[in-house]
């Protein structure tokens, strides 16, 4: 068993790493370049899309009654959530899945370590103590998988909110002006 130095960044090392963390460490880079690739793009959209503007109007084109500009409004405040929201739901069971990952390795490993000291009659702590080391590898993987989307996952939800309570301000104010105008029967 070599000990793995994490001062050398190197494909050597990487290779290494993966191969002693075992089969569950590629699933775990796996969902790391996936959560990144939808990160990135989320990342993308936000910044391209926070300065668009949702025009509130009426079917037609002209004045609509109470019903009418409720309806239109529910649908567009809920087209451009879906479209804000993309793609969060895998982040999110990443977040989710990547540390429980992690732990299924370690106890993989751990049960490999012990019946590696069922066989052998002497017990020698150093294979112990490193195969312990090799099976907390997966742990650390699956947490560092998680952790930033975690954080990445909180403040794209926030933004959502915050966009939708805009939505739902600029439709109340579209629906008021729209009353204003005598374009909206309020059933009176």
């Amino acid at each position: 068993m070599q000990m793995l130095i994490f001062n050398d960044i190197s494909p050597k090392w990487f290779l290494l790493y993966m191969d002693e963390g075992g089969p569950i460490m590629w699933v775990i880079l796996f969902l790391s370049v996936l959560g990144l690739s939808v990160s990135l793009e989320r990342v993308i959209f936000f910044l391209s899309a926070r300065r668009r503007i949702l025009e509130f109007r009426s079917i037609d084109g002209g004045h609509v009654d109470g019903a009418e500009a409720e309806i239109v409004a529910g649908r567009l405040i809920r087209a451009e959530i879906f479209e804000w929201s993309r793609h969060l739901s895998i982040l999110e069971m990443i977040v989710r899945g990547a540390p429980m990952l992690g732990l299924l390795g370690t106890v993989l490993g751990m049960v490999e370590m012990f019946g590696a000291l069922n066989v052998g009659g002497a017990i020698d702590a150093r294979n112990v103590t490193g195969g312990i080391k090799e099976a907390l590898y997966t742990t650390v993987a699956g947490l560092c998988c998680a952790v930033p989307l975690l954080f990445l996952h909180g403040l794209l939800s926030s933004v959502i909110d915050k966009r939708e309570e805009d939505l739902n301000r600029a439709a109340d104010l579209w629906i008021r002006e729209e009353i204003g105008c005598g374009g909206i029967d309020d059933g009176e």
